[in-house]
This record gives structure tokens, sequence and C-alpha cells, in this order.
């Protein structure tokens, strides 16, 4: 499932809603990176979040994060528009209104007003970018090339390690160690 939605576009359109591609967007319930993950979701699927480093800004392990969790919303609520509605409002809301409702419907949920208006929105949205995701083309949608990162190493750093130092150690840019390391908040 990670790979399908890894290796398809659907995941740029899915980023796309969530924060608009912008790794620190932060909503007004804490929710970060473009996953808009919440501490608490974040922490439960294996995100670091601390005063040094929040990986919630990083785009590898967030999609990870985010992909795992609606698979678990799926399995929990047994449909993908109540696992996309529940990514949105928060798994306690929809149960709430599934409750309240008596029904497992998300369309009766929204019919009947059971479901906050951002949520009412959000689950159409996510659907109509996993269409276009697809296939993009087919809707006028062309992207500019990539930027190329070239060629990069994965290396270990002493917890502590200032970013200054590691640069100049490495020869790399202090600017672009920043870049490629979204997660870490304090240059170290």
């Amino acid at each position: 499932f990670l790979r399908q939605i890894l290796s398809s576009l659907v995941f740029f359109f899915l980023s796309l809603i969530e924060s608009g591609f912008v790794q620190h967007a932060t909503s007004h319930s804490e929710a970060v990176g473009i996953w808009q993950m919440i501490p608490g979701t974040a922490k439960n699927y294996g995100l670091k979040v601390n005063h040094y480093v929040d990986e919630r800004r990083n785009w590898i392990k967030s999609t990870e994060a985010a992909v795992t969790y609606l698979k678990d919303l799926k399995n929990v609520f047994g449909s993908w528009y109540l696992a996309f509605a529940a990514y949105n409002a928060g798994e306690y809301r929809i149960v709430r209104s599934i409750m309240d409702g008596k029904t497992r419907d998300f369309w009766t949920l929204a019919e009947g007003n059971m479901l906050p208006v951002e949520t009412l929105n959000y689950v159409p949205k996510f659907m109509a970018a996993m269409i276009i995701g697809k296939d993009p083309e087919k809707y006028g949608i062309k992207f500019a090339k990539e930027k190329e990162w070239g060629e990069f190493d994965v290396v270990e750093a002493p917890s502590g390690a200032s970013l200054k130092d590691l640069a100049r150690a490495s020869g790399v840019s202090l600017t672009t160690i920043r870049e490629w390391n979204p997660d870490i908040l304090r240059d170290r």
C-alpha cells in the first residue's frame, strides 16, 4: 500500500490538500508538516516530536506515518470515506458521529449534518485528488521538471552535533544541510 501511494502522483495531490507542500505549515490544532499530523498521532506512528526534532516535517518519515495511519483508520472504520474523515476530524469525532447518526455510511452522516463542515469538504477533495493523481494529464495538469538533487549520502551524526560543524566537516553548505533536514529545529 505504501509503495502504491508513494509511487504515484496521488501522493502529490494528497499533500497539496493537507498543507500545500509547506513542510513548516502549522494548524490551529498544532498539526504540522505536509501531512498535518498532531503531536500525539505523530508519536503514535513513530515520529519524533520534541524541542530539537520534528519528524512531521520530514517528507519520507511523515509520508510513511500518514499512509500507515490512513490504512489503520480504514481498518477501524471499514470505509475509505470514514478513514479520510477521521484523518481530518479525528477518530473520536467520527466515532461520536457514527454513534449519534446510528450509521457507518459517510454520505448519510454528511446529509444529516453529523460531521464538521471542514470534513464535509475534505473528503471530496481527497477523492478528487486521488482521481486526478492517477492521470493528471487527462485533467490538463503538467509538471515542471523536478529539482535535481544529485547523489547524496546518509550520514549518522552524534546527538547534539552542530549543523555548522557538520557542514564544515562534510564540505556541504549549511543551507543545503538545512534544506535536506527540515525536521531539525535547533541547528543541532
